[in-house]
Parts: C-alpha cells; structure tokens; sequence
C-alpha cells in the first residue's frame, strides 16, 4: 500500500529531538562520552602525577631500607613497568584510542596503590622518610579512582588492597626496625579509615552518577517536550493554509507520517450512514488503489479503535489477533508496527488516524502516542472546518445551478448548454494550466454566463425572427446585467468578470466595452470557445448542428479575430470522444467542481496537470 515517507521540512526539529534523546545519558557507566574522556584525563593526569612523584623521591630521595637486597631490583623494574603503562595510557588518550579505560581502571588503581606503598616503605631513620605518614594520604587517589568507575564494590576492593599493602609495609618496615611483636594499633585506624573512605567515596559517586542521570534523563524529556510543542504549532500552522477536504486529508497524511518519523500511514473517516471506515487518504504507491476502499467497523487496528474511541499502540502486529491483514497482502507493504488514535469530536469517533513502522527499525512509544494524540485533536478542527467550508460550497453551487436551470426554464431550446459549456471550459482551462482556483471561478461565471437574460423580456428571448436594432440592443445588455447580479456576491466576482466579457472578440469588435486581446479576462477568453462549439454543434430554430469537423474549421477560421489563438489550439488538442462525453453528460454532480472536473479529465488519455 505505502512506500517509505521522507521527513518534511516542517518536523526537521523533532527529528532532531528524537536523535538527541537516542544519544541521551544512558543508566549505566560513566554517562555520556564527553564526561568519560574527562574522567579519563583526570585518572591518567593523577596516576601520571604519583607516578612522576615517586619516580623523583627513587632517584633522588633516600633508597629502600628493606633488609634483602634483592627488593630494590624488583621495586625499580616495578615503576618502570609503570612508566611504560603510563606512557601508553597517555599516548591512547591522546589519539582518543582509549574508549574504555574502566577495563584497565582497577589494575591501574592496585599498581599505584604498589608504588604509593613503596613510597612509604622508605627508611624511616632517614629525615627525609619522615613525611612517610603523609605519604599515606597518596591512598585517597586510587581509592577514589576505583570509585568513579566501579562504585561502592570498586572503592571497597581498593580500600582492601590497600589495607594489605600497609600491612605489608608495616611489617616490613617492623621487621627492619626490630619493634618486634605487637598490635600495630595505627595500622587498624588506617584500615578502618581506608574502609570507610571507600564506602563513602563508592556511595556518593553512586549517589552523584545517579542524580546526574535523572537530570540528563528529565532535561532530555523536556526538550523533547518543547520540540513536540514545536512540531504542534507548525503542524497547527499548516492545517489551516486550506480548507479544501482533499488537499487537508493529504497534508494530514504529510504532517503524521512526518512528524512520527513513520514510513506510511493513513487517515480513516466513519461514513455516518453505514458506520464503515473508508480510507480518506493514505501515502503510498498503491495509495489511489486504497484510498475509498471500505472497512467494516470493529475490523483491524483502525476499526477497534474507531469502534472503542481509544488510541492503541501495538509494537508487533504479528502477535497482535486484532490487526487485519488483508491491505498488506493486497499491497505487498509489510506492517511491523502500528500507532492508530481516534479522531474524536463532541465525544464522537469521525475517524482514525494511522502511522505503520517508525523509521530506522525504531518502536513507536508512549510518547510519540501522546504527540499523535495531541495532533489528532488538531486535525478534528480542521477537518470539522472544512466540513463546514464544504458544506457551504454545496449550498452555494446548488444556488448557481438553481439559477441557471431558472433561466433555462425561460430559454429551453438552450437546457443543459450552461452546463456542457461549464464543463468544456474547465477542460480547456485546464489545458492551458489554469490553477484549481481559477477553474473554479471560470465553472461559475460559464455555468451563469446567461443569468443577465432573467431581465431581457419573454418576447424579444423567444422571439423565432430576426431582432430589430432596439430589440438586439437591449439583448446586448444581458452581459452588463448578468454581471451586476453575479458580482453582488462577493465569491462571485470573479465569475462576473466572465459573464461581463463572454461576448467581447479578440480583436475588439465585440461587446459590452469592445475589449481586445489580453484586456479579455482570460476565462472569458476560453468560455467563449467552449459556448461557440457547443452553440454549434447542437440543434437550434435558426441552425442545425454542425458536425465536430466542421464546427473545429470554423473556430479555426475565426481564430484572431473572434476567439483567442493560443486557446483555439488548446481546444484543438481535444479528442473527439471526450467531446461527445461532455455533450452527452449534462448532469454532473454540482456539490464538488473539482471532482466533476477530474472525473470528465479522466476520459483523456492527454491530461496535463493544473499548476497552482
């Protein structure tokens, strides 16, 4: 049924939206990339800091005091193993090669927590070991560090390894000294300290990431949320740029699919006599095969949820015993997904409307059902206005045709002419790229280019002689007339100018005001080929019908002088098939102009399109 939909203009900033909350802080890690690579510079600038710091007291400050010589050796190649993972650690960030540093975070953190160790492990009769208990604050670092990437388990299991390297040190350090035996009563505070640093370190970065999340996570809704207000002020805007029912369903259709980010989708209105739901509007290849096919109410995502007035979000349509999937196999679209919400007026369901499959594989959630929700109540008002429109266009077509079916009363030799004029002329509008609007106003001012004739007496209208000079004057001003009673209405003016110059030639010969050339209205200009042909080509008192031939060679013949060129040429390009079916079809529906003009349109196999 429907084919991929491309993002309008119109919804580029709730699409971005949506790809901003996609690369939202996520529960878990170090949040988002930017503050890792920051944490990363702070670990490796810290580590790199103790790690220079001892490297300078080793060469520099006092040697070991460990009793077997074979230590030093082994402490010496120990900081340089950690130089060279320093070195490398530094060189990967600085070539952003290092993504994960939480990987190596903890082994970094017990191998300084190594050289801090040796740090403190200094002679202590040397003066200048005597900061070895400052030294012991060095412990905070690897500490901490464990707790920014692992938490409370991280800082505890570093907190352990230190207490186990100040034990070690401690014993060394009483074992050089001669102290002997005894309760190393300093050594159970340190623990005791390091165990509590640890666990308050580990909760409060616990504590921090979470908080930082929630607020990423709230700022990351609340500007989806002002991007959807967005989105529904435009949407607002653009449904209220038409009021024709066709151009709204399908702008509709524009809006939703784009708006949601869905590959397809369609609106649904409830005939209001049989209660089924007929496809207004759908996006799509196969969307004219669709669109007026008929849906029993209750049927599929649409019919239940015009049938219970609720929206529905159904994620897999396979799994799901109310999706009907009969337009699928007659289309050959696959529908994983569907978003359907009632379109709801006075607490009642006039249709749904429907998006199939998020783009990029994505699953429609609560939040684009709220949107489409939101949008829906839009589209009922805009829908209800057009109704409206709609309804006050029938009952002023249904006017025009009463009028002029009131002046064929008076003049039955031409019954049906205003109407198979009408619709000639609207097909060579169209020929030569008259707008919709334009064929419009050309099919009012044809269909009432004679209302004048209701003032011009019964016995010179009927008369079967010829009309004298006063008589044929007073006929003349059937034009004036006609145009005084059409333009008193003010969506009529533009028909009046038609019916005031629908007698005028193109070389100015003609009357009421002897305009020429492009001072012709050009709708006057095509009526006036449209009313000779069919003047011609039907039976009257003072002449038989001319065949199509010969009525053609007369336009031709009159072409530059009573009719304009270009639009002879354009009539010429008329089959004669289509010809016939316009004089034989003289009651088409008055309600809807545009669809009697597509319907006759339809006949041709050369339609060109209206440019707007």
């Amino acid at each position: 049924m429907l084919k991929q939909h491309t993002t309008p203009r119109n919804t580029e900033l709730l699409v971005d939206a949506g790809n901003e909350a996609a690369t939202a802080p996520q529960q878990e890690g170090a949040g988002t990339p930017q503050l890792q690579q920051r944490l990363q510079i702070v670990v490796v600038a810290c580590l790199s800091g103790v790690l220079f710091f001892v490297l300078v007291v080793h060469l520099f400050g006092t040697r070991p005091n460990l009793r077997e010589p074979a230590w030093h050796p082994v402490f010496t190649w120990l900081i340089v193993g950690a130089a060279w993972v320093n070195v490398v650690t530094l060189y990967l960030q600085a070539t952003q090669r290092l993504q994960h540093i939480r990987l190596i975070a903890f082994p970094l953190a017990v191998l300084y927590t190594l050289l801090i160790g040796y740090l403190i492990g200094l002679d202590p009769s040397d003066p200048a070991a005597q900061k070895g208990g400052e030294y012991h604050l060095l412990f905070f670092l690897p500490i901490l560090c464990a707790a920014l990437f692992y938490e409370v388990r991280g800082a505890l299991a570093a907190a352990l390894a230190v207490c186990v390297v100040s034990a070690i040190v401690e014993a060394a350090q009483r074992a050089n000294t001669g102290l002997g035996e005894g309760l190393p009563t300093g050594l159970l505070l340190r623990s005791v300290l390091w165990l509590l640093v640890g666990t308050v370190a580990g909760f409060f970065v616990r504590e921090e990431r979470r908080l930082r999340d929630q607020t990423a996570a709230a700022l990351t809704r609340a500007h989806r949320r002002m991007q959807e207000l967005s989105a529904l002020i435009d949407v607002g805007q653009q449904l209220t740029s038409t009021l024709n029912m066709r151009q709204l369903l399908r702008l509709v259709m524009d809006l939703a699919t784009g708006v949601m980010q869905a590959e397809a989708g369609a609106v649904f209105l409830v005939d209001a006599e049989t209660g089924e739901l007929i496809f207004e509007a759908a996006i799509g290849e196969k969307a004219e095969e669709i669109e007026q096919r008929r849906l029993p109410r209750g049927q599929g995502i649409a019919g239940w949820v015009a049938e219970h007035g609720e929206p529905l979000l159904v994620p897999d349509t396979a799994e799901d015993p109310r999706w009907y999937p009969g337009v699928d196999e007659e289309s050959g679209f696959q529908t994983r997904s569907i978003l359907c919400v009632p379109l709801q007026s006075k607490g009642r369901t006039i249709g749904a409307l429907e998006v199939l499959n998020k783009q990029a594989g994505a699953q429609f959630d609560v939040d684009d059902l709220r949107l489409c929700s939101a949008m829906a109540s839009q589209v009922v008002v805009s829908l209800e206005n057009a109704q409206l429109v709609e309804r006050m266009e029938t009952a002023f077509l249904s006017t025009v045709e009463c009028l002029a079916s009131a002046l064929e009363f008076r003049d039955t030799e031409t019954e049906g002419h205003s109407r198979r004029v009408r619709d000639l002329a609207v097909v060579i509008g169209r020929r030569i790229n008259l707008n919709d609007k334009a064929l419009l106003h050309l099919g009012h001012g044809a269909l009432l280019h004679d209302i004048g004739k209701i003032a011009v007496p019964d016995a010179i209208l009927h008369k079967p002689g010829e009309l004298t000079e006063e008589e044929y004057e007073q006929m003349r001003l059937h034009c004036t007339l006609g145009w005084q009673i059409v333009s008193r209405v003010e969506f009529l003016r533009r028909a009046g100018e038609i019916v005031h110059a629908h007698q005028e030639w193109f070389d100015g010969s003609g009357y009421p005001r002897g305009l020429a050339g492009d001072d012709i209205p050009l709708g006057a200009r095509v009526f006036a080929v449209a009313d000779a042909f069919d003047a011609m080509t039907s039976d009257r008192t003072y002449h038989k019908a001319l065949s199509f031939a010969d009525a053609r060679n007369e336009l031709r013949r009159c072409a530059g002088t009573q009719f304009d060129p270009d639009v002879v040429e354009a009539f010429m390009t008329l089959d004669d098939s289509l010809l016939r079916s316009i004089q034989a079809s003289t009651r088409i529906r008055s309600h809807d102009l545009t669809q009697a003009t597509a319907e006759v349109l339809a006949k041709t196999e050369t339609e060109r399109p209206a440019v707007s």
